[in-house]
């Protein structure tokens, strides 16, 4: 008999029957039956699909690719994500999130005429839910108030330079703190750059209860919170503290190292446990603190960049899982997408060997980032309360905790910019 493609995701599609809200917990797909036999003329496959008694069909020409629908791809409820399908016999099929940009919701199952199958969920545990992150999106239309291209009240600009004094002004970090500082305070306030990271920032500070961005509104889950100005001051408040805390946090400076390799591993593991990760992405340009360490450096300094515009993102990491090929997906509240308020996700992925991790934002660079910044806790921000007292020496303890790992990954770095070239 004559193989006709794949089915990749036939439970993908049987999911659109089911119609079920995304999300509800007593609402979930326990199981899909999928059967496909080919028609008289041969010249198109007819699928058939029963899930829980309701059935439906699909023809497809027999020639060409069968893509079917992203019904279930990546679909969460509750505390779950589906994130492919096994067999009664326990075959896995897990989604193809390789293809970052056109992601198809495909398997490498293939389904042959006449045979009948019974698919299993494969679950994911996320650490984040969609009703636990914001309903609007990191774009300019919502932070638009006033005259201020960063909008922040008058309690939080205060609030910025009582912080930042309490915890620099006695330290040898003061100089640097003040000029960073008070470029904030005057440069960055001009326009609107993004709040990206204020977006990962704040979700997560709220999760883990530092902060209460509720109660102002009135509501039971951040999804419900609407954009009104002490909640785009909140944001625009957190996303310039990202800053200084990026130092204090996990670094992974350069791609190709030992201590690449092992942030890569740690960040999985982290994630795997079942806690959710602060992650921060340069896009095309390495690190941050590379990219300033080489500025004195003409070595350093002549690495080719891939983009003119040296960029931050910061999003949200929720949850991890390894699929059939290897691959390390790892799945992402993005806060330039709708996707995960909707009930699905973007992803990045690591490669198998964990050596490399992969992103749309670094779409010059092949998707491979150069360098990237993470962390679980968030415990260094507890130096810059929105309100309540904060604790100045907070973000010394977890830049000097995080110290030994930076400190022989910047004596990497230059012994590697440094070391003689054999000759040709």
């Amino acid at each position: 008999m004559k193989r006709f493609l794949s089915l990749v995701l036939c439970l993908t599609l049987f999911a659109g029957s089911l119609a079920l809200p995304v999300g509800a917990q007593d609402a979930e797909p326990a199981a899909a039956n999928v059967h496909a036999e080919s028609a008289d003329d041969r010249e198109t496959v007819t699928v058939y699909y029963n899930v829980d008694g309701d059935a439906f069909q699909e023809d497809y020409v027999v020639n060409e690719p069968v893509t079917l629908r992203m019904d279930m791809a990546m679909r969460q409820f509750g505390n779950r994500m589906i994130v492919g399908w096994k067999t009664e016999s326990g075959k896995e099929y897990y989604y193809d999130n390789t293809d970052l940009w056109y992601p198809s919701g495909k398997t490498d199952m293939v389904l042959h005429s006449g045979e009948t199958c019974t698919f299993y969920p494969i679950w994911c545990p996320i650490a984040l839910t969609q009703d636990e992150v914001f309903n609007f999106v990191n774009a300019d239309s919502y932070f638009d108030i006033g005259e201020q291209g960063t909008y922040l009240t008058q309690q939080h600009t205060s609030r910025f330079t009582q912080n930042w004094i309490a915890a620099y002004a006695w330290s040898p970090f003061a100089v640097p703190a003040a000029l960073l500082g008070t470029f904030f305070m005057t440069k960055w306030l001009e326009g609107f750059h993004g709040a990206c990271c204020g977006f990962a920032v704040s979700s997560l500070l709220q999760h883990y209860g530092k902060i209460d961005l509720l109660s102002k509104q009135g509501v039971s889950r951040v999804s419900e919170l609407e954009p009104d100005e002490a909640l785009i001051s909140t944001l625009n408040y957190y996303n310039m503290q990202a800053a200084p805390c990026c130092i204090a946090s996990h670094v992974a400076l350069q791609p190709g190292t030992q201590a690449y390799s092992d942030q890569l591993h740690a960040l999985y593991d982290t994630l795997a446990a079942g806690r959710p990760v602060y992650f921060e992405q340069y896009g095309d340009y390495p690190h941050v603190l590379r990219f300033i360490l080489s500025l004195p450096f003409a070595k350093l300094r002549t690495e080719r960049q891939d983009s003119d515009r040296f960029m931050f993102h910061g999003v949200v990491l929720t949850g991890a899982y390894t699929d059939d090929n290897g691959n390390h997906i790892l799945i992402m509240y993005d806060n330039n997408s709708w996707n995960y308020v909707s009930g699905t996700c973007n992803v990045l992925y690591i490669d198998p060997d964990f050596t490399q991790i992969h992103s749309t934002y670094a779409a010059n660079s092949g998707e491979i980032l150069k360098g990237f910044t993470w962390n679980d806790t968030l415990d260094q921000y507890d130096s810059f309360k929105t309100e309540g007292t904060s604790n100045p020496f907070a973000w010394h303890r977890q830049f000097l905790k995080n110290l030994p790992s930076l400190a022989r990954q910047i004596v990497t770095l230059f012994k590697t910019a440094y070391t003689p070239k054999d000759p040709a």
